[in-house]
């Protein structure tokens, strides 16, 4: 199973979601490993900082909270494939619910 590509729609109908590098509804996020130890940063766009270490980046995605202007809300988490599949799903899972997390309370 090649799980290094993985894309997870908040809604349940296809779509073509326009992204807004500018969107104040926009969260990036990413995971690292490093000595066994999964390490999960997410933050608003305007407050996003890169990863100091890319090689150690097992998944890296954002969340598009759009749908008040567009009707759609994009969840995209893209997983390295230099590490192990077990490894590449777990990051996505972190990475997904430490992006989503608390955004409807």
């Amino acid at each position: 199973m090649d799980a290094s590509y993985i894309v997870l729609l908040v809604l349940s109908t296809i779509s073509v979601g326009l992204i807004h590098a500018d969107s104040t509804d926009l969260y990036r996020g990413y995971v690292t490993k490093t000595n066994n130890t999964f390490i999960v940063y997410s933050a608003p766009n305007d407050s996003y900082v890169q990863p100091t270490d890319p090689a150690s980046v097992v998944a890296q995605g954002f969340w598009d909270i759009s749908y008040n202007t567009t009707g759609w809300s994009v969840l995209e988490i893209i997983a390295n494939g230099t590490h192990t599949n077990d490894d590449q799903v777990y990051a996505v899972g972190l990475l997904e619910g430490h992006i989503t997390k608390g955004r409807f309370e």
